[in-house]
């Protein structure tokens, strides 16, 4: 699946060639013609001027909106997961935030598609939401990391890991930066 998301990527970032060639020289007939025959005066159409695309808002940086959207989304996926999960994994109190900010991290043993499906697309979102408030890559990563870092501390009970970590952050970048552009592509076009 990684190796598919990579070369997807490595396709979407190829522009075509033809739209990077340079404009066509005149015709060659057109620049050996003798002088006298390119004395007859010849009536040019005026030029048509299309009309301008509309101008898009610029788009502003922000640096709260995604901090707020993080940790709303986390809210809410807390709020979801203690609906749906009785294991009590998700009955966060200020006692386990504190537990987990002081205590070790661990590595969990989390089912294959919850550590390199779920957490990879949570960090996505994390990506999303910095992103399309006007963040660059390297900006955006750092929500990624932060917002795996505070649901590893205060959107579970159990104790925080390292490897969550990496797949929501990591994970995240190489998930979310695709369908972002993606996504830009779609609009753009449309």
């Amino acid at each position: 699946m990684p190796a598919l998301v990579l070369v997807l990527c490595s396709f979407l970032s190829l522009t075509p060639a033809a739209a990077q060639e340079a404009p066509p020289e005149q015709p060659v007939e057109a620049q050996t013609q003798e002088p006298e025959a390119q004395t007859a005066p010849t009536q040019v159409a005026p030029a048509v001027e299309e009309p301008a695309p509309p101008e898009q808002p610029a788009l502003r940086k922000s640096f709260w909106i995604p901090a707020m959207d993080i940790v709303l989304f986390e809210l809410l996926l807390n709020l979801v997961n203690r609906q749906l999960d009785d294991s009590g994994a998700y009955d966060v109190t200020w006692d386990s935030i504190k537990d987990n900010a002081n205590g070790p991290w661990d590595v969990d043993d989390d089912p294959f598609a919850i550590n390199q499906l779920w957490h990879p697309y949570q960090g996505a979102m994390y990506q999303g939401f910095a992103r399309s408030a006007g963040l660059n890559f390297w900006q955006a990563s750092a929500y990624d990391f932060a917002g795996s870092l505070l649901w590893e501390i205060a959107g579970e009970t159990t104790p925080p890991s390292r490897n969550d970590q990496v797949g929501s952050g990591i994970g995240g970048n190489f998930l979310g930066e695709p369908l972002f552009r993606m996504a830009n592509m779609v609009l753009k076009n449309s």
